[in-house]
């Protein structure tokens, strides 16, 4: 039996969501899973995901920025819950309900990133996954989830739903901040060199084959933080295996208005006993 282990790539442009009473390990656990345009200009749909897939709630606030301003959106009282039927990456499949506001001026949102806010009602430093590039569905589906394209059915579903009835928040304008000039203002975290792991003795033992996804922490030089399994291949020593070699791999890191951040990647290790299985 021939087995090899294949290495694929999936950015992960998602945003950090927290509960409400305090700064706590869930500070870190919220992204905005969508943010797309709706058919009114300046008025767009919002979705945040919960990292930590259980049930939790908070308020956020959502800095949004224009080529020429920044602007404020808060969003209070988010419950996070399971989507049902999920078709994606179990990372975005906790969520809070959609929600739609509109900006002054009818401006179009190029990017926008998430913050947790505390008890005091303070907002919290911002975390490494909250980053958002507004960009077209194309574009997501090109770049993001080739594999899943049907996890965007959500978005989908949203812009459906929205009426002239649809609650509206009013994001407020916070101040002028024209776009950076830079060649390249915005970029995805992306692999510069990938390490394939070894097939796991045991695993070829027992005949184990299967996909794990590793959900990466970067920071800012794009130097892996942390590792989670996000999708298992059901078999640990795969699991492991796929850690390592995503923690040893080299990353750039993501660019946002021109700066290097803190972000997250998903590193795909596809352990197969069929070669034609990868395709």
């Amino acid at each position: 039996m021939l087995l090899r282990a294949f290495v694929t790539f999936c950015l992960a442009s998602i945003g950090v969501v927290v509960s409400s009473t305090a700064a706590n390990a869930d500070a870190c656990s919220t992204s905005i899973g969508f943010l797309m345009p709706l058919a009114t200009p300046g008025t767009y749909g919002i979705e945040l995901a919960n990292l930590t897939q259980t049930r939790v709630a908070g308020d956020f606030v959502v800095t949004l920025y224009s080529a020429s301003a920044s602007y404020e959106l808060r969003l209070d009282g988010q419950l996070f819950d399971r989507r049902p039927k999920t078709a994606g990456p179990p990372m975005l499949s906790w969520v809070a309900a959609p929600a739609y506001f509109d900006v002054p001026g009818a401006a179009a949102i190029e990017s926008a990133y998430v913050q947790p806010l505390e008890a005091d009602g303070v907002q919290s430093t911002p975390c490494l996954f909250n980053h958002y590039r507004v960009r077209s569905r194309a574009d997501i589906m090109s770049e993001l989830y080739s594999q899943e394209p049907t996890l965007l059915d959500e978005s989908d579903v949203a812009a459906a739903n929205f009426s002239a009835d649809s609650p509206i928040t009013h994001a407020t304008f916070r101040s002028q901040s024209p776009s950076p000039d830079c060649k390249q203002p915005y970029a995805e975290p992306r692999v510069l060199h990938a390490m394939s792991p070894p097939y796991p003795p045991s695993a070829i033992r027992d005949g184990a084959s299967g996909m794990a996804m590793i959900l990466l922490e970067l920071d800012n030089a794009g130097k892996p933080l942390s590792a989670a399994v996000v999708k298992s291949a059901n078999y640990d020593a795969l699991d492991r295996a796929a850690e390592v070699a995503a923690l040893t791999s080299s990353f750039a890191p993501q660019l946002f208005r021109c700066e290097p951040i803190g972000g997250s990647y998903v590193f795909r290790v596809d352990f197969s006993s069929n070669l034609s299985a990868r395709h």
